[in-house]
């Protein structure tokens, strides 16, 4: 039988879990630290962590931080660890290693989740149509075009900003020095958004969507702006598409743990 850990900290790893149950596999579900003790010495064919992985061989469960460090250096060689932000500390484990981010069809599929994740926030911290709004849309990696194409189809204009700029697109730079429309989009892992592009005015006149891995996309003073409405996203695909993102990730050990494959027939 397949065997696997699952830290389960967001829904999608929880639809995973259920998923890769029903093809009959022993999953043992990590919520809280209760749950550690389920992890007995043993062969496991696959471990996933959090989405945020580890740097340090801890990890953020539902109620508190938890070290697994002699868990994870206990695995096997032949041991599949898979987390969605690839770090030093993941890498040097004796296991196989895969960030699914770096696989073409989870980051395909993911950014689509993730652009409506993004339409979920507008609607949902915006109290105006979204039709009422001017949009600044920065970065155009997976996320940044799945969501210019997102904006496109439901026919709001905006501005889409990148490095360098480009055919239908301003350059960054130049945006920089530029008063922003009320909604700023903001999907590249840097600080490029500035305090001072934002004039007085009615406290919360803009509105900041920072859907980078830690809130990257602005410093300090920016998200304690009393003009600016600052939200940092959650992970989305797990917060609107569950499911989807859920079974996105069982596809990926199908592919990637041979004994899965030879048992569901695959």
């Amino acid at each position: 039988m397949v065997r696997g850990v699952i830290f389960e900290t967001d829904s999608r790893l929880g639809c995973m879990a259920q998923e890769l149950k029903r093809d009959g596999v022993d999953v043992i579900r990590i919520r809280e630290s209760g749950d550690l003790t389920k992890l007995q010495e043993g062969m496991w064919n696959f471990v996933v962590l959090p989405i945020r992985g580890t740097d340090d061989g801890t990890v953020e469960l539902m109620d508190e931080r938890a070290d697994i460090r002699a868990f994870l250096q206990g695995l096997s060689g032949d041991t599949l660890l898979v987390s969605g932000v690839e770090t030093d500390y993941e890498k040097q484990l004796p296991c196989r290693y895969v960030n699914f981010q770096k696989d073409r069809m989870v980051v395909r599929k993911n950014s689509e989740y993730t652009a409506e994740g993004i339409l979920y926030l507008m609607l949902r911290e915006t109290p105006r149509s979204i039709r009422e709004y001017s949009y600044d849309l920065l970065g155009d990696g997976n996320v940044g075009s799945a969501m210019h194409r997102m904006l496109d189809r439901l026919g709001l204009p905006h501005r889409w900003i990148v490095n360098g700029g480009g055919e239908g697109k301003l350059a960054l730079e130049d945006w920089q020095g530029m008063i922003p429309s009320e909604v700023v989009i903001n999907t590249i892992p840097a600080p490029i958004i500035h305090s001072c592009q934002f004039p007085a005015g009615r406290p919360g006149s803009f509105y900041i969507l920072d859907i980078t891995s830690g809130g990257q996309g602005a410093g300090q003073r920016v998200k304690e702006n009393a003009h600016v409405h600052y939200v940092y996203a959650p992970p989305l695909p797990g917060l609107v598409a569950p499911a989807s993102a859920g079974h996105l990730l069982a596809e990926l050990l199908r592919r990637m743990v041979p004994e899965y494959r030879q048992e569901v027939g695959e």
